[in-house]
């Protein structure tokens, strides 16, 4: 949703510090933009910025190959495959019409988890939350022997 939205821009500044800025502040900015083009245009700097190019692209092809080495074409092929549906499918959730279909689809395998996990034993009450008070060593015994009762069945 953030993607598409693009924020107001910023008010603009009172008239006075406009001035302010414009007196004091402007005439150092323009002198420090154009010290620093110059800065980047010398030949001792393109060097040290060819320099880097060449250090980040060894680096990330290290990277690379030791991940080659370790996963192989396929794994790589593999990772990416799963990184591309984990994008598009964090896309399909932020549709509208995709949140109703997830949450009723979620709540049919809740339902289905607690159809399967509770027990259908008529003898046993269904605690399906903490009680308000906790209970006593007798409760908590008694309704573990009940539960094994129902589950085991003693002969």
């Amino acid at each position: 949703m953030d993607f598409f939205f693009r924020p107001p821009p910023p008010p603009p500044l009172p008239l006075r510090v406009q001035l302010i800025l414009h007196q004091y502040v402007t005439p150092y900015a323009d002198r420090f933009r154009q010290e620093l083009e110059t800065f980047l245009r010398d030949r001792r700097t393109e060097a040290v910025k060819d320099v880097l190019l060449i250090w980040c692209c060894l680096y990330l092809m290290t990277i690379f190959i030791e991940f080659m080495n370790k996963h192989g074409p396929l794994g790589i092929l593999k990772v990416m495959k799963d990184a591309v549906m984990k994008a598009g499918f964090m896309l399909l959730r932020r549709l509208p019409g995709a949140k109703g279909v997830i949450d009723r689809e979620l709540n049919k395998v809740i339902q289905d988890i607690e159809e399967k996990v509770v027990s259908k034993d008529r003898h046993l009450a269904k605690q399906t939350a903490l009680p308000e008070q906790g209970w006593t060593n007798d409760q908590l015994k008694s309704a573990v022997q009940r539960y094994d009762h129902a589950i085991y069945k003693p002969q």
